[in-house]
């Protein structure tokens, strides 16, 4: 909301300048300026139309002077800024580094990521192009682009008006002159008028109205000057004037009233109303004194447009935005309980095959059968989880718990974890990690679940007996480099680019390459929000493709989690209390606790589960949290009040919120449905 706020006293304070400049080009590089500042912009550009190639760099800053130069005058159609020209429309490119357009050749050597570059159009003419980038953020989000489209426009419309007023201040003068030696007529000045497009008025400063152009006497409903001269002495019975907010404008604040004053003015928004014959419409307003060579005031020149229409499709826009919105709402919470509802069911068949998995004496055919249902449950959850993380990663909602971690110790889990699908299609999967200093500062569970992400994809990809190796290497000081390549009778140079190419234009990759594309979409957002670039390898051998992926590297802190030696303790007389609703799941996790040595006391609602605790204070409490009278966040509040005990959240909930929420009412641990019994198993051994 904060941010909000200031950036609409940034649009208030921008217009308020631009509109009150007489000379809107000299405060214009200090408008381009404020708006880099709020978003975080290293660089901008602005191109005028003019010269013979087309566009003329007006004014730049945080471009070297050899790019500059190089910029100083584009033909219509040549790089971004003339492209931009030409189409008369904006170009918004996210990741320039990864993007091989070759408009982009001279942003990609300066280190530009993210880049956009708006036309300057006031009434559908072409005023010039202002580009803006960054080379630390790699895109915009729908609030940067809508502010810069704004001031843009705010921009533009600004040096129109100035040309405007430019051309009747000299065209005024001109017949000032004429006047003075007898040689220009009052009909030579209506000519004149009649020739802006606008609704144009000239009067005196008492009122009278001296020349009006066609646009005008339609907007204001008068048949020629004679007919507007008659009313004057009751303007105020026939017009009725508010402004936007419904407050009556006061006769003072009228343009004449104003111009006599010696004030100029730009873009008044006003509802009009002619109460003799019913029309209404709103006004955009700007007026400014003509003056003569003493400076002294001589006539008040006044234009109009009817913004009714324009008006119309913002409020439009404004409610079709608010539509969106909601139904993103909708969206959300929808994949947030459908995410709980199917992981409900699946904590006891995954906990099941747990056991018959481990199950002394199994036949072995069975033991497999138990390991693919394990498995395909494990898959089933992952899916799950990739749908929910790439929405809140979509939405800025995911927050990393950044810490040290070894790359290549956390490469090993992931070719551990892929093994089987590496098997299953008969891939070579090995590793040269050669990096001096492999660690990095990342959350160890999002940056595992990247890499797992890519390797199953470019496992699919090569689709059977084909090759993949990862290594790593620090080729500049202060990164780390990771890079994958594959091969195989599917694999060709430009496979990888060409998929990629795909994902950023919003291609099906999905369905074109086996459903590649979410997997692949998420694990790159997860690097970049890592501060990592994701990108195709630059030089790859003959019949082979391959990612290229860039992280900062960081000093360890202390013993890597993943070296930390394993504990054990005892589970003798300790007393577990279980309260889940679900019965499957709590028969399941029952018998499991009892076949370790725990004493175990199930419950399936608060007041049950109170009712146990009474009789049988628990040392553990293990709870689902939404249960049929209440929550396991309340259920563990009261349990606190009456005796100390350690918790374990048990929900097809995961987002942050929730676990935050479950930490603040006394939870140790959250776990997230389905639950296998080894992660339960770890997280009472953390505890106990």
């Amino acid at each position: 909301m904060q941010e909000g706020s200031v950036r609409l006293r940034l649009l208030s304070e921008v217009a308020t300048e631009l509109l009150l400049s007489p000379r809107p080009l000299d405060v214009l590089d200090g408008v381009i300026e404020r708006l880099c500042a709020e978003l975080n912009l290293d660089f901008h550009m602005n191109h005028m139309i003019g010269g013979p190639e087309g566009l003329r760099l007006r004014s730049s800053r945080g471009l070297p002077p050899e790019i500059t130069g190089r910029l100083a005058a584009m033909r219509l159609g040549e790089g971004v800024c003339g492209t931009v020209a030409r189409n008369n429309r904006r170009m918004i490119i996210p990741d320039v580094q990864a993007n091989d357009d070759s408009r982009l050749d001279l942003l990609r050597s300066v280190g530009v990521r993210g880049y956009a570059c708006y036309p300057l159009l006031a009434e559908g003419r072409l005023l010039g192009t202002l580009g803006m980038g960054s080379r630390g953020s790699a895109g915009f989000d729908e609030d940067e682009i809508e502010l810069m489209q704004i001031v843009c426009g705010q921009i533009a419309m600004a040096l129109e008006r100035a040309r405007l007023t430019t051309e009747l201040q000299r065209r005024t003068e001109e017949l000032e002159g004429a006047v003075a030696t007898s040689e220009v007529t009052l009909l030579q000045l209506e000519a004149v008028v009649k020739s802006i497009t606008e609704g144009i008025i000239v009067t005196d400063l008492k009122g009278n109205v001296l020349a009006m152009n066609p646009a005008a006497f339609e907007l204001l409903g008068f048949d020629d000057v004679g007919d507007c001269s008659r009313h004057f002495d009751n303007y105020l019975e026939i017009f009725q004037a508010h402004y936007l907010d419904s407050e009556v404008v006061p006769v003072e604040e009228w343009p004449v009233q104003r111009i006599s004053r010696g004030e100029s003015f730009m873009n008044v928004e006003v509802n009009v109303r002619r109460l003799d014959t019913g029309k209404s419409w709103i006004g955009s307003f700007s007026g400014a004194p003509v003056r003569n060579k003493s400076g002294e005031i001589m006539l008040a020149a006044i234009t109009m447009r009817d913004i009714t229409e324009q008006k119309a499709n913002q409020r439009e826009l404004k409610e079709a935005k608010r539509a969106a919105e909601s139904a993103n709402r909708a969206k959300d919470q929808f994949l947030e309980l459908l995410s709980h509802e199917l992981r409900i069911p699946l904590t006891p068949v995954l906990t099941l095959a747990h056991i018959l998995e481990s199950e002394d004496g199994l036949p072995e055919h069975l033991r497999h059968y138990a390991e693919t249902i394990r498995r395909n449950v494990e898959t089933e959850v992952l899916l799950i989880d990739d749908l929910v993380d790439l929405t809140r990663l979509d939405k800025g909602k995911l927050q990393l718990d950044r810490q040290a971690v070894n790359l290549h110790s956390l490469i090993a889990r992931v070719q551990s974890f892929c093994r089987a699908d590496v098997t299953a299609h008969r891939v070579d999967l090995s590793g040269e990690l050669a990096a001096a200093h492999p660690y990095i500062t990342a959350d160890p569970i999002r940056i595992q679940q990247a890499f797992r992400a890519i390797v199953k994809s470019l496992v699919r990809l090569v689709g059977g007996e084909g090759r993949m190796t990862i290594s790593s290497a620090n080729r500049m000081p202060g990164t780390i480099t990771l890079s994958i390549t594959i091969s195989g009778d599917r694999v060709h140079p430009g496979l990888i680019p060409h998929i990629l190419d795909a994902l950023t234009d919003g291609d099906a990759v999905s369905q074109r390459y086996g459903g590649l594309g979410l997997s692949l979409a998420i694990g790159r957002a997860l690097i970049e929000a890592h501060g990592g670039t994701f990108g195709p390898a630059r030089s790859a051998d003959k019949g082979e493709s391959g990612l290229e992926i860039v992280l900062q590297t960081a000093e360890p802190a202390g013993a890597a989690a993943e070296d930390t030696p394993e504990t054990t303790s005892t589970t003798e007389n300790l007393c577990v209390l279980v309260v889940e609703d679900h019965e499957d799941t709590r028969l399941v996790l029952q018998s499991l606790l009892e076949r370790d040595g725990f004493t175990v006391f199930t419950a399936n609602s608060v007041a049950m589960a109170l009712d146990v605790a009474r009789g049988n204070p628990p040392d553990l409490l293990i709870s689902d949290i939404g249960l049929p009278d209440g929550s396991g966040s309340d259920l563990m509040r009261l349990l606190r009040n009456r005796h100390p005990l350690k918790g374990i959240a048990i929900s097809g909930y995961g987002t942050d919120a929730d676990i935050r929420r479950n930490m603040e009412s006394g939870f140790s641990e959250h776990l997230t449905k389905p639950v296998s019994y080894l992660r339960l198993h770890d997280a009472i051994e953390r505890l106990i």
